[in-house]
């Protein structure tokens, strides 16, 4: 895992990877590689993704559901 200093916001980056299908927005504070996932633990009112070499879980907002579902074939 790498850390870099930007100076913009998430909602650029994510504007930028949207050429990258596999890049998706998950909370307002993270985006993940979906083909990093390695499972996803909880129900239908809250999500947490686990991700390759992290030991964090990283949490899925109510309004990125349906989009994380859709990504992960849920």
């Amino acid at each position: 895992v790498q850390q870099k200093s930007l100076r913009t916001t998430l909602s650029q980056i994510t504007e930028i990877l949207n050429a990258y299908p596999q890049f998706v927005r998950c909370h307002r504070a993270f985006i993940v590689n979906i083909s990093n996932v390695v499972s996803v633990r909880g129900n239908s009112h809250a999500y947490k993704l686990t991700v390759n070499n992290m030991d964090a879980e990283i949490p899925v907002s109510k309004s990125y559901t349906r989009i994380i579902k859709e990504k992960l074939n849920m």
